[in-house]
């Protein structure tokens, strides 16, 4: 079953890749000037749906699968890129656990607090954007990650941008008036992007060294679930994006729903969205200080038992 979270990796990288072509003139000016806002506040909330066919399966697939039936990532985050800080807490809850974590980025350096450590994790050289992609840092390479973005770029044509009405949208800073802008693709063009990004992945060779040390069967074979891919149907897949009158994008929503019949998963229900507020203004920061005795680095974290839980594709026996 874990094969398929390979699949949730793969729809959360595309939300934060987001669109960018040269043909969406009103949309890239929104987002290049959104990508150059000084400091906000950032509410961000991904939701994952699974749905199984538990016929045939025995008592303790069914427990192991029921743990990854529903997952969720919340998080709310202040940053100020003038001073090059972040303040971020993070709820994450997957594989039957939930946990809070706290990320936050001061003149000392970048540092995680999580429950099952003590002190902090310094991420100061790890490498990407944020924490929300803390994932890729480690199992996918930031080189694989720009591929996969301009793989995304050319699949979108202009055909698949629609520019809507005036809607206002509720934000911390009261309701906003914006313009919305409509993102669709088709199940053929989302079935051939799927497999291309899974093929770019076969070739990083830290992810693909990070599945040969992981808990998957080991007859597990990427091509096969690119084939698996290609039997898929995209029910659903809608984005929108909410662009302020003063040319900021202050909220963006995604949906994506796949249905199945691979194996015993039926369907995939993908939201997230995403909310900005207090934009350019200035922010109050107080963060602990952190002594040399508080740290832990991060590829020590990796290899603990308890950090190990947390991961997706490890923990526990898999025969699919």
């Amino acid at each position: 079953m874990r094969k398929y979270i390979l699949i949730i990796l793969i729809l959360s990288i595309i939300t934060m890749i987001g669109c960018n072509d040269k043909g969406y003139d009103d949309y890239k000016r929104a987002l290049e000037k959104t990508n150059d806002l000084k400091s906000y506040e950032l509410y961000w909330d991904m939701k994952v749906e699974m749905d199984y066919n538990y016929e045939g399966l025995d008592q303790d697939d069914i427990e192991m699968i029921k743990n990854y039936e529903n997952m969720e990532m919340e998080m709310i985050s202040v940053e100020d890129h003038r001073k090059g800080y972040v303040d971020s807490e993070i709820y994450i809850s997957y594989g039957g656990i939930g946990f809070n974590a706290d990320y936050f980025v001061s003149d000392q350096g970048s540092y995680l607090s999580l429950p099952f450590v003590e002190g902090y994790i310094d991420m100061t050289d790890v490498e990407g954007e944020d924490f929300i992609a803390m994932d890729y840092k480690f199992l996918i390479s930031k080189d694989t990650t720009d591929e996969i973005q301009k793989l995304w770029i050319e699949t979108i044509s202009s055909e698949n941008v629609f520019k809507g009405d005036s809607i206002l949208v509720d934000t911390k800073d009261g309701s906003v008036k914006t313009t919305k802008y409509t993102i669709e693709i088709n199940d053929e063009v989302f079935k051939e992007f799927m497999s291309k990004t899974l093929v770019l992945i076969m070739k990083d060779e830290e992810f693909m060294e990070y599945l040969k040390n992981s808990e998957l069967p080991k007859d597990f074979n990427m091509i096969e679930l690119i084939e698996e891919i290609k039997k898929f149907k995209l029910d659903k897949f809608l984005y929108e994006i909410y662009v302020d009158v003063d040319g900021y994008i202050v909220s963006e929503d995604i949906e994506i729903v796949i249905d199945s019949e691979q194996d015993y998963l039926s369907g995939i229900d993908f939201k997230l969205s995403s909310n900005i507020s207090n934009i350019n203004k200035e922010f109050d920061f107080e963060f602990p200080y952190v002594g040399e005795d508080d740290l832990m680095k991060f590829d020590e974290l990796k290899e603990l038992d308890e950090f190990k839980e947390y991961l997706p594709f490890e923990g526990q026996e898999e025969n699919q």
